[in-house]
């Protein structure tokens, strides 16, 4: 939690576009960005990777399945239909489907998919794939922390917080640290500006009160929601003064 606030610190922006990331490295508007790895796979085929080229971090790049479902009240011929197709995607066939090139024998007629496969068994052979990749092997143990997973709704409200409301002291804290002439206080200043003043215990009790005013259908959730918000971005942007208030550089 730490780093991306520290990666917050250093962005030019923040966006809700996917392929934008992508597009601006690859235009030079951007030195570097966090984008998803299909889409930006794409994007280097499209330009070249002398402009834009995608890396997976190795025990630091979260690797997460697209999910399939059979909704709750299917019957009859739509429930085998439905099971077939699901386990359709799930065989060897399937999955090959979604990771080979275009026009490839088992692969898609037109355009590449750029999914990799979920099966494990099946990164032996990896001819006709459009990217040679293994997240099996580059996941290394990185831990998503499940327990955090379950609060994602939640802690975004802690980064509109963190990177929205308090991105200009944020990017203060961040450059006076910088210019601070000594580097181990360089250092330790920045490990304490990565420390995140919001715990997990504040999210979890956020979260419980939360469905309750939803269960109970309150009136002032969203007024509820805004005072939440903003106390926590007065708690960020004093944490980043006390940061900027330690450093040295002018």
């Amino acid at each position: 939690m730490g780093e991306l606030l520290l990666i917050a610190a250093n962005a030019r922006y923040f966006t809700d576009s996917a392929p934008q990331v992508p597009n601006d490295v690859g235009n030079g508007e951007a030195a570097a960005g966090v984008a998803i790895d299909f889409l930006s796979r794409v994007y280097e085929q499209t330009v070249g990777p002398s402009r834009c080229k995608f890396v997976s971090p190795a025990g630091a790049t979260a690797i997460t399945p697209d999910p399939v479902a059979i909704l709750v009240g299917v019957k009859g011929e739509q429930l085998q239909l439905a099971t077939r197709f699901v386990q359709f995607l799930l065989s060897k066939e399937g999955q090959l489907l979604w990771i080979k090139k275009p026009g490839t024998p088992g692969g898609p007629k037109e355009r590449a998919l750029r999914r990799p496969p979920v099966r494990r068994d099946l990164y032996s052979d990896r001819a006709d794939w459009t990217d040679d990749v293994d997240p099996f092997a580059e996941a290394r143990g990185f831990n998503q922390r499940a327990e955090w997973n379950v609060l994602l709704t939640d802690t975004r409200v802690v980064w509109a917080a963190a990177w929205v409301d308090g991105l200009e002291a944020l990017r203060k804290a961040r450059a006076k640290v910088l210019r601070d002439p000594d580097a181990g206080k360089r250092a330790q200043l920045t490990a304490t500006l990565a420390e995140v003043p919001v715990t997990m215990a504040d999210v979890e009790a956020y979260n419980a009160e939360r469905k309750q005013k939803e269960q109970a259908k309150d009136p002032t959730l969203e007024e509820w929601k805004a005072r939440q918000r903003i106390e926590w971005g007065r708690r960020f942007r004093e944490h980043y003064a006390a940061v900027a208030a330690r450093a040295g550089g002018e």
